[in-house]
């Protein structure tokens, strides 16, 4: 299956304004009524860039200690969708075939820290990383219900349509270094805030079962496979470096997310990172001070931050006939 590529919201809008212009000028099929399904649904999103960062994050800080020497605590943890309610409008069109609108809510929030405590006693680090990702995923397809004649109240289901999600990722990213030299203690702070979202169209397909308990209801099973990845972020940010020998530098302005790999600690390993910039990396990062940008470590392999929506799910849910 390709990769859908992200869309933006006026086509999303389009799409969404014929359904529902659809949904309304349709007459449902006399043996069949208007209904609305109440699902439990499980959760196998895993993969994403974000947790391939922090993953990598940690290995960093691991890194970090075996060239220095001296005690590392705390690490950083992937954020991980829970399983969701999904609430979903079917309205049959003719003898089984009915256009499907659905909707629902996906939240994940993780913060951890990392100290490390030199072996030398001079310099202590510390790093705090919060991620928060909200998406809403949209569906708007079809589906068609037959009943077995041997069970006149058992119906399969097979469904098929567009899957759209809507992404906001915040991330928080603090850094501090405190240095003692010759009796004196420095610190050092690089604070980041990052605000970013996006949407991408891709699609999805169902089989399941629904048994008419009740005239008015039913119990429904069904098995789910989405097929779609989100790029393209874009937000606002905010970085400040703070108590360094130049003075403090506050930079703000709009970025791209983006993922590469670096050479952050200069030992040859390359580890993965998940940052905003105003403009492609390419080559070697730049830090920007008050005095004007510093050299940073060697980049590769940069792309489009992502995250990963395809997944597998099973659902039980509640249909309500009127």
């Amino acid at each position: 299956m390709e990769k859908y590529v992200a869309m933006k919201f006026p086509t999303i809008r389009l799409i969404t304004a014929m359904a529902v212009l659809l949904a309304a000028v349709s007459v449902p099929a006399r043996s069949e009524r208007v209904s609305l399904k109440f699902s439990y649904s499980t959760n196998g999103i895993t993969g994403n860039d974000i947790n391939t960062w922090i993953d990598s994050l940690n290995l960093l800080w691991q890194g970090w200690r075996n060239v220095n020497g001296g005690d590392l605590q705390g690490q950083f943890v992937p954020i991980n969708f829970s399983n969701g309610l999904e609430i979903e409008l079917r309205i049959p069109l003719y003898k089984g075939l009915a256009i499907n609108l659905a909707g629902s809510w996906l939240t994940s929030s993780e913060e951890g820290t990392v100290s490390f405590q030199h072996a030398s006693g001079a310099q202590s680090e510390e790093q705090y990383i919060q991620n928060k990702v909200r998406a809403v995923p949209l569906k708007i397809g079809f589906s068609y219900a037959f009943a077995l004649p041997p069970f006149p109240r058992l119906s399969l289901l097979a469904g098929v349509g567009q899957h759209i999600v809507l992404v906001t990722y915040d991330s928080i990213n603090n850094y501090k270094s405190t240095i003692t030299d010759f009796g004196r203690e420095f610190t050092y702070h690089i604070n980041k805030d990052n605000k970013y979202s996006s949407e991408s169209l891709g699609i999805y397909a169902n089989l399941g079962a629904e048994l008419e308990l009740l005239e008015f209801m039913a119990v429904v099973v069904e098995g789910e496979k989405v097929w779609n990845q989100t790029d393209g972020f874009k937000g606002s940010y905010r970085h400040e470096a703070l108590g360094f020998p130049g003075g403090d530098y506050v930079q703000a302005g709009n970025a791209s997310l983006y993922f590469y790999e670096s050479d952050h600690i200069g030992t040859g390993t390359y580890y993965s990172f998940l940052a905003g910039h105003d403009k492609k990396p390419e080559g070697q990062l730049e830090y920007p001070l008050d005095g004007g940008p510093i050299p940073g470590p060697a980049v590769k392999n940069v792309r489009q931050g992502e995250l990963d929506f395809n997944t597998i799910s099973f659902k039980i849910g509640i249909r309500f006939k009127f």
